[in-house]
């Protein structure tokens, strides 16, 4: 005991001289207090800080740190003082000039930063980055971890080709192998970039960091990994570090994006500094994610405010660091009665209030507001344009080719309306002069007419362009910024194309009719079908008054089941299939007034979009063109020189402006876009001479099926549905492009499908390429890579899924 008095003594008159005067205070919180008042201190009495004493059942130890360097826990805050583009610069004496300190970054709530991070270092100090480059958002919060190379529960893991596959790499380190129970944390530390969100997974007696949207896991990138178990707290230096398993439930999900921690290390202790990695137990959260502090607990949420799933797994490591460690510490009673009534001694009050003795906290965030997507709703009557927007504005709306009903999203917060095109059909290609409308002959024996094959390319004729200019109306109509979105890209089935008649009438059976929808909101639903007779009759429907009319029919995800249905036309001569005369401004209009076309054409009417106040509001001026006549193909058009006045004084051009355009820049400016409204004229002669361009084919093909044996795909991978897609050349009769045939839907084992038609030409092999997509009962969706094939037997099973997807089954 004189042993330990001498020490004490010893240390006591070091911290005197080291330490600035502290206030005396009676007692500790939680500690028993004797009625009897503490004694008075002498005034040569020494200071001890409450954070050097280990407690211990029988007697007092004094510990001095000396070796390794304090780990440290802090928070920044993205400013424009400390952040470029998509780095926030972490300035702490710990890390600055320390390249080979460990670094674990957890974004905490303060803006929305839906971007995974990592860390890395550069010049003379650490950084935390978005891993997608995209500019890191002023408030950004980071809660930083800063660890001494030779702490002993930390290292860094480097991905290489002998330790990762796929979307994993596997851990090899002594603190992890064969340690099933102990929680893992990791941070991307820059090695390469890799976009998404990583968890942890225990697999075969050691722990894997995979990437949650399995995408390949890149190799040279790096981790910074922390291993702590999760029975015990742990003392480091002044940090107070507690590491637990949560597992998201309904019950603990305040908000569908968030979820509460239940734990007596973070429970009322705003204070603490909280750091997440998601763990696999058979669910991916590809969503990048976040702390914050809300209703007295800490939580984790979605960045992006995406459904935080129940049975998404986290593991968790909270610290509370420096001073603040001490105001939950219950020291044991023999420890206080040794201090108590010692002259030599007094204990500092911590320089913050305890909790709950009339000190403030920061008041939580508010909570965070989505405006994030949540699919159409079609329950209830859609907007209608015809109803809510000017005759003006509809008038263009109507030349861009949307459809009159438009469907707002569920979460009106985001400000998206889902549109589908008015109406599908042929287009003419003003390069080639070709029709998006092909007719093959196959081969067939001597003397004898093969059958035929009838490709319709069937177009939405609204462009990229066209979608941005409909926003701009549309949110001056309905008075706030509106977004728009292609329910085609939201389907539950694929369309149903429904010609009527028009094609039984030719002899055209129903089971021979195959539709392709593509995976572009503005490329064509492709429409072929195989016919042995009355070709030339079709041909003849396709330029006749009325063409091929029908309709396609969309099934949108949404609130509700709901079909709608749109025009569909094959028809040769309409102005539809040879698309808008459109200009960008007069003086292209007037220097480009002829007919581009196959067949004559008679204008109409010319419609000017004017932007004003600039591009605030707009304007439209419509000029009716009188007594203008037929203009055949490339020939200038026919135009009243009365009307060409008009349109110049619309379009802010003088005639003599064709030689030097004088306009100044405002006035160009002004003019958003030109339409030249026509209609197509009847021509025999030109109907001939597109039946021949039509008409055409080849002999040096043979058709042949791709057959699809299922096996036990189903059952192994444990998948509500496979869909199966193949693409090839030999998919074109002309073998000049590539092909996507129809997506084959694998609902059952054991099953023999078609896989659809090649055309293969005579001394050649059969060759495609396949792809599949495994829809989980979760609603994960998995997606392989093009898989080259040449086999008319194609059998999806376990090893072709293995191949694929090697985590699948696990």
């Amino acid at each position: 005991m004189k042993n330990i008095l001498f020490f004490c003594f010893f240390f006591a008159t070091w911290s005197l001289l080291a330490q600035p005067p502290v206030r005396v205070f009676r007692d500790i919180r939680r500690v028993p207090v004797e009625t009897e008042p503490v004694k008075k201190v002498p005034a040569t009495s020494t200071t001890i800080d409450p954070r050097m004493i280990s407690v211990s059942s029988e007697k007092v130890s004094l510990v001095t740190v000396l070796a390794a360097k304090t780990p440290e826990v802090f928070e920044i805050t993205a400013s424009a003082a400390n952040t470029q583009n998509h780095v926030v610069k972490i300035d702490n004496a710990f890390t600055n000039n320390n390249p080979n300190a460990i670094i674990f970054a957890t974004q905490k709530y303060g803006v929305y930063n839906p971007n995974e991070i990592g860390v890395y270092y550069t010049n003379s100090g650490w950084a935390v980055f978005n891993q997608n480059l995209k500019p890191m958002p002023a408030g950004a919060k980071f809660n930083i971890l800063a660890l001494d190379a030779s702490f002993g529960s930390a290292f860094v893991h480097t991905t290489e080709l002998s330790n990762t596959s796929a979307h994993i790499t596997m851990l090899d380190n002594a603190l992890t192998n064969g340690k099933g129970d102990v929680v893992v944390i990791a941070t991307q530390n820059w090695g390469k970039y890799n976009t998404s969100p990583v968890g942890m997974w225990w697999t075969n007696g050691k722990w894997a960091i995979y990437n949650e949207n399995r995408q390949p896991m890149p190799i040279g990138t790096k981790f910074n990994v922390l291993v702590l178990r999760s029975d015990v707290a742990r003392k480091m230096g002044t940090l107070s570090a507690t590491a637990f398993k949560h597992q998201v439930e309904v019950t603990n999900r305040p908000m569908n994006h968030v979820t509460s921690f239940d734990q007596s290390s973070t429970n009322n202790n705003v204070n603490a500094i909280v750091f997440t990695t998601t763990r696999w137990a058979g669910k991916y959260d590809v969503n990048p994610t976040g702390v914050w502090w809300n209703n007295n607990k800490w939580t984790v949420f979605n960045q992006n405010r995406a459904e935080l799933e129940p049975n998404t797994n986290f593991n968790v490591v909270s610290f509370t660091s420096g001073e603040a460690a001490n105001s939950g510490v219950v020291l044991n009673k023999n420890v206080y009665e040794a201090v108590k009534y010692n002259p030599s001694f007094s204990i500092i009050r911590p320089k913050f209030d305890l909790p709950n003795t009339g000190g403030t906290t920061p008041p939580p965030p508010p909570p965070p507001v989505s405006n994030e997507p949540q699919g159409p709703k079609l329950s209830g009557v859609p907007h209608l344009i015809k109803a809510e927007v000017s005759e003006d504005f509809r008038q263009i709306l109507s030349k861009l080719n949307l459809f009159d009903e438009l469907y707002e999203d569920k979460n009106p917060r985001s400000n998206i309306y889902y549109y589908l095109p008015a109406k599908y059909s042929l287009k003419w290609d003003k390069d080639s002069k070709a029709y998006s409308f092909s007719i093959y002959y196959l081969s067939a024996g001597t003397g004898e007419r093969g059958s035929v094959i009838v490709t319709s390319k069937l177009y939405p004729n609204i462009t990229e362009e066209e979608v941005v200019l409909a926003e701009k109306l549309l949110s001056k109509s309905f008075g706030k910024t509106v977004k728009l979105r292609s329910m085609t890209m939201l389907l539950k089935d694929t369309p149903k194309v429904n010609l009527g008649s028009a094609l039984s009438n030719f002899d055209v059976r129903n089971e021979s009719v195959n539709i392709t929808v593509p995976s572009d909101v503005f490329s064509p639903i492709i429409v072929s079908w195989r016919m042995d007779k009355r070709v030339e009759d079709l041909i003849g429907a396709m330029m006749n008054d009325q063409g091929i009319a029908g309709n396609i029919t969309f099934s949108p995800l949404g609130d509700v089941e709901k079909n709608i249905s749109v025009t569909a036309t094959m028809k040769v001569n309409e102005a539809q299939t040879f698309g808008k005369l459109q200009y960008e401004d007069g003086i292209e209009l007037f220097r480009e007034l002829k007919n581009p076309y196959d067949y004559p054409v008679t204008l109409k009417n010319i419609v000017v979009l004017k932007n004003k106040d600039g591009g605030t509001n707009f304007g439209v001026e419509q000029i009716k063109l009188n007594a203008s006549g037929s203009s055949r193909p490339g020939e200038i058009f026919v135009v009243n020189p009365l009307d060409l006045l008009k349109v110049g004084k619309a379009t802010n051009v003088e005639l003599t402006y064709l030689v030097v355009d004088r306009r100044d820049s405002v006035k160009k400016k002004e003019i958003e876009n030109i339409w030249v409204d026509y209609v197509v004229d009847a021509c025999e002669p030109c109907n001939l001479a597109i039946q021949e361009k039509v008409l055409k084919g080849t002999t040096s093909s043979k058709i042949q099926k791709i057959g699809v044996e299922v096996m036990n795909a189903l059952a192994f991978s444990k998948a509500h549905a496979i869909k199966l897609q193949i693409k090839s050349v030999q998919g074109d009769p002309n073998g000049k492009s590539e092909q996507t045939l129809p997506t084959i839907d694998i609902k059952e084992d054991l099953k023999s499908l078609s896989g659809g038609d090649l055309f293969v030409p005579e001394g050649s092999q059969p060759a495609f390429e396949y792809k599949l997509y495994v829809l989980m009962k979760d609603g994960t969706l998995l997606e392989s890579e093009w898989v080259t094939y040449s086999n008319l037997i194609l059998t999806i099973g376990e090893a072709q899924l293995k191949a694929q997807f090697p985590d699948l089954g696990k």
